[in-house]
């Protein structure tokens, strides 16, 4: 029988990070999927799926803008 799988305590992002840089973008006015991606010099999948890992510990808001591109933000409580 498997033993089921715990969760470990979420550390804080690293000061100086590309994480935590990524996290004070979207707290601010968010940024698009293209942006933040040329900002760090990530393709698209390694950024959404940093993204999602975010979303496990912070409330990501994510929409289209009027162009169809995907906007991230973090939602104000």
């Amino acid at each position: 029988m498997k033993k089921k799988a715990t969760l470990k305590p979420k550390k804080p992002a690293m000061a100086g990070s590309k994480k935590a840089k990524l996290i004070r973008i979207l707290e601010g006015d968010g940024a698009t999927l293209d942006a933040i991606s040329k900002k760090f010099s990530w393709q698209r999948h390694t950024t959404r799926g940093l993204i999602s890992v975010l979303g496990r510990t912070l409330k990501i808001e994510s929409t289209r803008t009027d162009k169809g591109e995907r906007f991230y933000r973090i939602a104000k409580c």
